[in-house]
């Protein structure tokens, strides 16, 4: 079940998914740079 080819896949998709995730986190955060300098508790 566990073989050494499926557990580097596994283990690249699951990196994918963390640095895509971060990187729309970080895009957003770039994108709403503007708004949350003049909110006022932000």
């Amino acid at each position: 079940m566990f073989t050494p080819e499926r557990l580097l896949i596994a283990s690249v998709a699951f990196i994918s998914f963390c640095f895509a995730a971060s990187s729309m986190y970080v895009f957003n955060d770039i994108m709403d740079l503007q708004g949350d300098r003049f909110h006022p508790i932000k």
